[in-house]
């Protein structure tokens, strides 16, 4: 049996076809091979996990501590970071954010799915920043830039929704979404793979 962290090796973002390809096996083949039902399985898995440890991260352990494995803090203040409606598009490229090809969004969207069926698997409400980190890890894991964006309400600024978190790529939000003039960024950690 292979272990998660290989399975997530084998798992490269040119790789979204074979993802979707369900029933054949993948022992005895080459590293190209379609991923099996299993392996899916073991996908989600490993999504769960993420998202039990982040979401026991935001009740337990201050901010702070633990943002650092999220990626690069971007200076909210700064004159590069758009507010308003310069959010629309790929205007989030403040976040020097390589481009990544058509393959590599798509495999990110799956993993963001994935990461939505966790938490329905899971028991109690995820919210939007477990949701966000634990995608923003996986990513990572797939070698795929991304970034998590924290933002306050512009509407509702005392509600349980006054702040809210989404994690990107390439403009696209794969968790979180929402209507990104009705938030004001505050934190954006960005994460690029390794040179």
């Amino acid at each position: 049996m292979r272990s998660l962290a290989s399975l997530f090796r084998q798992v490269s973002p040119n790789s979204f076809e074979r993802l979707t390809q369900v029933g054949a096996s993948t022992r005895g083949q080459d590293k190209g091979a379609p991923l099996s039902r299993w392996s899916m399985r073991w996908l989600l898995i490993w999504a769960i996990i993420c998202l039990a440890v982040a979401k026991a991260l935001v009740r337990f352990v201050p901010f702070n501590v633990w943002r650092r494995s999220l990626g690069v803090v971007v200076d909210p203040t700064s004159a590069d970071f758009p507010t308003g409606a310069d959010l629309s598009g790929d205007a989030l490229a403040f976040l020097h954010q390589p481009a990544c090809d058509d393959a590599t969004l798509r495999h990110a969207m799956l993993l963001g799915r994935l990461v939505d069926r966790a938490a329905e698997k899971l028991p109690g409400i995820s919210k939007c920043l477990p949701r966000a980190a634990a995608l923003q890890w996986m990513l990572r894991s797939t070698r795929i830039p991304s970034s998590l964006v924290i933002a306050f309400s512009l509407k509702d600024r005392s509600g349980p929704d006054a702040f809210h978190a989404w994690t990107e790529v390439r403009g696209q939000m794969l968790v979180g979404q929402c209507d990104r003039l009705d938030y004001r960024p505050i934190m954006a950690l960005c994460q690029l793979p390794p040179n």
